[in-house]
């Protein structure tokens, strides 16, 4: 990111000339989409590093659990694999659920966004 946190891609060095195969645009602040349905690694893993998407799943318990139910550590507990007592799995989902809003956060504050603004799939407990 430059001075004014806007995104640009560095070191070409490498780079080949080539018809990217990229099957759709890149939409900031969107859900991440599935490699399948971009088609193209080296723009995709650019984007990643860039946080150009929110986030499509979030890691709970070893799990990739879509951002849909991560609505709050009430909801996210009830996703626990079997085998976890309650209390782990509540103390993971309320892990979860602070580092997810501390990403949201950055973001809004990167994007220029306030920070009361409302967040998309994320609700407290």
């Amino acid at each position: 990111m430059d001075e004014n946190y806007r995104p640009y891609i560095i070191d070409f060095e490498s780079a080949e000339q080539h018809d990217c195969q990229k099957s759709m645009d890149i939409v900031f602040n969107t859900e991440e989409p599935k490699w399948e349905e971009f088609n193209c690694d080296e723009l995709y893993e650019a984007c990643i590093e860039a946080q150009a998407w929110r986030p499509r799943t979030v890691d709970y318990l070893r799990r990739e659990i879509p951002l849909k139910v991560a609505v709050s550590a009430k909801e996210l507990v009830k996703h626990a694999p079997k085998g976890y007592s309650y209390e782990a799995a509540w103390a993971a989902a309320l892990r979860v659920v602070k580092e997810l809003q501390e990403w949201f956060d950055e973001r809004a504050f990167f994007d220029g966004r306030s920070p009361t603004d409302p967040l998309p799939y994320y609700g407290r407990d």
